[in-house]
């Protein structure tokens, strides 16, 4: 594969394994998309498309909502007018594009891995396709599954720009170009993306350090990439008067608070209450005040077992769909996404050590990428759906890290991988268990 191939062609990889993941995703999109109509779009899936039709009737501009940027607004609002257009159901056409969106940045994740194994390649093809936490999204008007596919693209990205250099092959200065825009994108689609500032600059600056770009030219990259911002500017300064690409109402203090004051959060439509809060005050002393960053250099005891038990809760898949109707009592969901999560650490903590799955880049990308997402997710008022970026990433690194112990037959590795998963799995069980019990909603 050289520099010109493109990414977002058919991938080289086995019929059946292509036509196995097209099923996969496709079939089980449908199912969730059904199961969305049927229960209808609430609070800010309503919200969105109620802002898409503004939108189009009076012009972006027109979008006052001081807690939401602009980008994932105005797709809605070009997706609405094609349907009209095309005589289609929105909500057909709205699921449509955004699963056609994640199976296009699968496609890209499996052609950068083709560079390396076939096999691979098909691998994460079929898994990423069979990905059941992040589907759910694909039928309903919220942020996340556009959010989750320029993730992949951009991991993507990052894992071809290694490779090149790697392989000494020119690296042309649109790779920069469409990860920032891209980066962008996904800061003006979900502000949380900031998180993905952390390893973008690092691949950049590793670019800069090997001298594989000019300067210049990454500077050029990126003032033209960052046209998205550039918009989401102007429109704060239009309304609000503020000069800043973020939302101008100070979600982050908000955040911060409820993300001490609470393990995680889910939105609950089963009847009664419809926020579904799990406190920490079981775990941890409540501060009556402290609610800032600070908190936590100021209680490293408390705020080490709040992180680790939120880290813990977040790969814990205890409902499934983005608006639960029912609590899932079943824990059958979760030995998987344990099992990622697991199987993610160890690729970390093996590369990082060995440098030996060099697929996944710089021996330091997977830590940096792990820690720009805790970063930001962590700290925050945590719901399930702000996992998937990482469980999607995490299953890419789970399957370069048994394929290389399995090809390698490295005994060491995959005692250390199993030994280490007999002995945390029931440990991740407890820590859920405990979590589950401070649910706000029983029953």
């Amino acid at each position: 594969m050289t520099n010109k191939t493109s990414l977002l062609k058919l991938p080289n990889i086995s019929r059946s394994a292509f036509n196995i993941g097209v099923v996969l995703l496709f079939s089980l999109g449908f199912v969730f998309f059904i199961q969305q109509i049927l229960e209808s779009p609430r609070f800010d899936a309503l919200k969105y498309l109620e802002l898409a039709q503004q939108v189009n009737s009076n012009g972006i501009a027109s979008i006052k909502e001081p807690i939401r940027t602009f980008a994932y607004i105005w797709i809605l609002s070009l997706v609405s007018k094609i349907s009209y257009f095309l005589n289609l159901p929105i909500n057909l056409l709205i699921f449509l594009t955004q699963l056609f969106t994640y199976y296009l940045a699968i496609i890209v994740v499996s052609n950068v891995v083709n560079s390396h194994s076939r096999i691979l390649s098909s691998t994460i093809y079929v898994l990423l396709c069979a990905n059941i936490f992040v589907i759910p999204y694909s039928g309903i008007t919220l942020t996340d599954l556009f959010y989750t596919s320029i993730c992949l693209f951009l991991f993507g990205g990052m894992m071809w720009i290694e490779f090149l250099q790697k392989s000494e092959q020119f690296i042309s200065t649109k790779w920069i170009f469409w990860g920032v825009l891209l980066l962008s994108l996904a800061i003006t689609i979900r502000p949380a993306a900031v998180w993905l500032l952390i390893p973008i600059s690092f691949c950049l600056v590793r670019l800069l350090w090997n001298k594989s770009i000019n300067i210049f030219d990454v500077l050029l990259a990126i003032l033209l990439g960052a046209i998205p911002l550039y918009i989401q500017i102007v429109l704060n300064v239009i309304n609000y008067k503020v000069i800043s690409f973020l939302p101008v109402t100070d979600l982050g203090s908000f955040q911060i608070k409820w993300g001490i004051e609470n393990i995680k959060y889910a939105t609950w439509l089963g009847g009664g209450n419809p926020q579904n809060f799990y406190p920490s005050a079981a775990l941890i002393n409540i501060p009556t005040q402290d609610f800032t960053l600070w908190w936590y250099f100021n209680n490293l005891i408390d705020a080490v077992k709040l992180l680790i038990v939120k880290l813990i809760g977040a790969f814990d898949f205890d409902y499934l769909m983005p608006y639960p109707y029912y609590r899932s009592n079943q824990w059958f969901l979760s030995f998987f996404s344990f099992t990622i999560f697991w199987l993610g650490l160890c690729g970390i903590v093996i590369h990082l050590f060995t440098n030996k799955l060099k697929l996944l880049g710089s021996r330091y990308m997977p830590l940096i990428i792990f820690i720009g997402w805790c970063s930001v997710s962590l700290i925050s008022a945590l719901e399930l759906r702000f996992t998937l970026p990482l469980i999607s990433y995490f299953i890419i690194v789970a399957s370069v890290v048994m394929y290389f112990a399995i090809v390698e037959r490295n005994k060491t590795v995959l005692l250390f991988i199993g030994a280490g998963w007999i002995i945390c799995m029931p440990i991740f069980y407890q820590i859920s268990h405990f979590i589950r019990l401070q649910s706000t909603i029983q029953g």
